[in-house]
């Protein structure tokens, strides 16, 4: 254990780093990913920057002819939606940081909407029944910037929409979908 002396002989060199002015965010700018999209026939919805999109497919080239905005909430986002098995409707989240989530229906024709959760709670997934009559969708805990409220009853959920009477299937189920009878719902668990 003795002490091995040595002798470093060094030159350096400071050198400026070198400086580019970035922007952090554009006024405006061409959104380049879009999320959740669904096809039914020849319609398409998706989510892009908390807006949500319906878009009509020509069936022949099958490129998308004419996109409009379909649900532009001023103080919330919209999220994850879903066409309903006939395609008149969709379902899909809206979030709120301080509000949370609820799951809404939109009807296409009427152009209407349907608030289906009494509750707020951190929604996702959410799936029609075929019959209209149930919806199967997942609470999920809160994240690191998600509030901590209202995630201490996770799962997978049905709701039966004509009495609104709430029911858990499993605390670790996942990726829940409907037979065409609307009687049985398969899902995975992990």
């Amino acid at each position: 254990q003795g002490i091995i002396p040595f002798e470093v002989n060094d030159e350096r060199i400071v050198v400026d780093s070198l400086k580019s002015k970035v922007d952090v965010f554009q006024d405006e700018f061409t959104p380049k990913m879009l999320r959740d999209l669904q096809r039914y026939k020849s319609h398409i919805v998706f989510e892009s920057l908390g807006k949500i999109y319906h878009a009509r497919i020509n069936e022949q080239t099958q490129r998308v002819h004419s996109i409009q905005t379909l649900i532009d909430l001023p103080d919330r986002f919209a999220f994850q939606p879903r066409f309903t098995s006939d395609g008149t409707q969709v379902i899909y989240i809206s979030w709120h940081d301080q509000e949370l989530s609820h799951i809404h229906l939109y009807d296409l024709a009427k152009q209407s909407t349907q608030t289906l959760t009494s509750q707020a709670g951190h929604y996702r997934t959410p799936q029609l029944s075929p019959n209209s009559e149930w919806l199967s969708y997942q609470r999920v805990a809160a994240g690191w910037i998600t509030s901590p409220r209202l995630s201490h009853k996770r799962g997978l959920y049905v709701l039966h929409i004509p009495n609104a009477e709430e029911r858990r299937i499993d605390v670790h189920a996942q990726q829940a979908h409907w037979l065409t009878h609307s009687d049985r719902i398969y899902f995975t668990r992990n």
